[in-house]
């Protein structure tokens, strides 16, 4: 649960825009889809991304 939303490529994650990080991946629709269900009963489970890591373009 915590590394879809910091793999995911928008603005408020790290995506490629983390500093040394990650290359673009892409998270299948169905991964995208449950990660958003199980969040709803699990919110705690859900890491946010730490603005210190990632650098804006």
């Amino acid at each position: 649960m915590g590394e879809v939303p910091r793999i995911t490529d928008d603005e408020n994650d790290y995506g490629p825009k983390g500093k040394n990080y990650l290359a673009h991946v892409d998270v299948p629709q169905n991964v995208a889809e449950v990660f958003e269900y199980l969040k709803k009963f699990n919110p705690e489970a859900v890491r946010t991304a730490n603005p210190a890591f990632a650098t804006k373009k």
